[in-house]
């Protein structure tokens, strides 16, 4: 077949451009009769002519409008409300309920929360939503797949390994203190022998060893904790202590003529009262007190008992010391003896109420105190202080306190034989008895003390009892009885057969540190 072609452009001419009369390359108004067949082959469509200047112009406007409206269309976008949501219906049963559902009015849909929308070119995709039909039926869950059965896996048999036993706990350490009681003891209890047999019943208290510079005689393997006992009477103060050292050799230090006298590097034990209880941070008042003494006194006088190192002055932050020998039969003398034992030495020692400046050892007293046991070593032993680099003897704020208790106060009705009795006969006398310790304030004096008497009745009486023998704190005195007749004689308690009579006596200080406890006891009248 010939090939017809655009007299203009030379192009190829199909059928319909033929029968319109126009190329439709080149917009040519093509006759039939002016078309060129070609004889040969067709010709390789030739290449479409370059775009005019007006074509590229129209381009550029179009694509900057197109820039500019850009943001236009997507505010446009964002504005423009949402169509409404249509629910899809999977299930065939619900495809009839929902076309009869579509001829009914359609419920008032409540008020949906506008999804965000992104400026971004990617689509977000929708949430779907379920229409009343749809929801009310909900999916069911599937059921769970069966899990494959796996091999099973074959662990290595554990080899057990024997473990070591654990290491013993050490044992506890007793709290370091700071407060206790002092126990009043009989003027006859405690012999200042060195044997602590007298001291049973009283509760000991312990000493805790810090380390101080290096050893300075003999090192010595010591225990943690010593142990020492506190006591008062009518005389003064009492202490004991059982020191555990295992060196065997006591060092006690000769006192030189001249210069300072170390006695703090020798077996020895130093007191420290504060009869004030003020404790300041300085010690320099006369109220403040250091005693030390040895076990076995000194190379040259076995009878001393202790000393007192005393400070005269400290103008100008220097102390002006002295040491005064306190002799055990001399003024404000210490009594004091020791004794070896296996594994140490103990000692007992006795400081006198007149060695004692500004103070009263009496109940309900309180000292400042603090109790250390040299050894000869590197060990230095404290009860209240727990700083080694502490000097308490210059430093009172580090000491502790002590209270002297009293005793707890017994009260009895004595019968026939001076016997504690329960009962009393109508017209014979009433014999009270009452044992305070802490009542026997003056060992040279027989002292006095009272108790009420009372009746269930409504009779009430004081009767006024004095000490039996001085410094013995046992208190007697009676009441005489007769039957009730309706006329009061004085000095008389007026008595009814079956009824209970009350003795009561105000305790001032009892054992455990309390004051003003009163003790009582009852006995029944009867006729004869």
């Amino acid at each position: 077949m010939a090939w017809m072609r655009c007299p203009q452009c030379n192009t190829p001419l199909t059928e319909e451009e033929i029968r319109d009369g126009e190329c439709l390359m080149c917009s040519a108004k093509i006759d039939a009769p002016a078309a060129s067949v070609p004889s040969g082959p067709p010709a390789p469509p030739r290449a479409a002519p370059p775009p005019s200047m007006t074509a590229a112009l129209l381009w550029a406007v179009g694509g900057v409008l197109a820039f500019c409206l850009l943001p236009v269309g997507f505010m446009v976008y964002n504005m423009w409300p949402d169509p409404p949501a249509q629910s899809v219906i999977d299930n065939p049963e619900a495809k009839g309920k929902s076309a009869l559902a579509a001829t009914k009015k359609p419920p008032i849909p409540k008020t949906v929360a506008k999804k965000q929308r992104t400026t971004s070119s990617a689509k977000t995709q929708e949430p779907k939503v379920l229409t009343q039909d749809s929801a009310t039926k909900q999916a069911e869950p599937k059921p769970p797949e069966k899990k494959k059965d796996e091999p099973k896996k074959i662990e290595p048999k554990k080899v057990e390994v024997a473990k070591k036993p654990d290491p013993p706990k050490p044992a506890p350490v007793a709290q370091r203190q700071g407060f206790t009681s002092v126990p009043l003891l009989a003027d006859s209890r405690i012999q200042i022998d060195g044997d602590l047999a007298d001291w049973k019943g009283v509760t000991p208290i312990l000493l805790h060893g810090l380390q101080r510079g290096q050893a300075v005689k003999k090192p010595v393997i010591v225990p943690k904790t010593q142990k020492a006992f506190l006591g008062y009477s009518s005389k003064g103060l009492l202490i004991a202590v059982e020191v555990v050292d295992t060196s065997g050799v006591l060092e006690n230090a000769e006192k030189p003529a001249v210069g300072m006298w170390p006695f703090w590097d020798n077996d020895a034990i130093e007191v420290y009262i504060d009869t004030f209880n003020k404790r300041p941070e300085r010690r320099g008042d006369a109220n403040l007190h250091q005693f030390f003494a040895f076990p076995f006194g000194t190379p040259r006088d076995a009878r001393m008992g202790g000393y007192e190192s005393r400070i005269l002055s400290n103008r100008a932050g220097r102390d002006a010391w002295t040491i005064v020998p306190l002799l055990a039969g001399g003024k404000n003398g210490m009594q004091r003896a020791g004794k070896k034992t296996a594994d140490g030495w103990t000692m007992e020692l006795l400081i006198p109420k007149s060695a004692l400046r500004f103070g009263a050892v009496k109940p309900g007293q309180r000292f400042g105190f603090e109790l250390q046991i040299d050894t000869g070593t590197n060990i230095f032993y404290f009860w209240a202080n727990d700083n080694p680099r502490t000097h308490v003897s210059m430093a009172p704020n580090a000491w502790g306190e002590i209270q002297f208790a009293g005793t707890d106060a017994g009260v009895e009705v004595l019968g026939p034989g001076k016997l504690a009795a329960k009962t009393i006969v109508a017209g014979q006398p009433l014999l009270i008895r009452v044992t305070d310790l802490d009542r026997n304030l003056e060992p040279l004096r027989r002292e006095k003390v009272d108790v009420q008497v009372t009746t269930k009745s409504g009779e009430r009486t004081t009767v006024l009892l004095t000490e039996s023998t001085p410094n013995s704190g046992v208190f007697l005195g009676a009441v005489r009885t007769r039957l009730k007749t309706g006329r009061r004689m004085p000095n008389v308690l007026d008595v009814v057969p079956g009824e209970t009579l009350t003795v009561e006596f105000l305790d001032l200080h009892r054992a455990d540190g309390q004051i003003n406890r009163i003790v009582r006891t009852d006995v029944t009248v009867k006729a004869k």
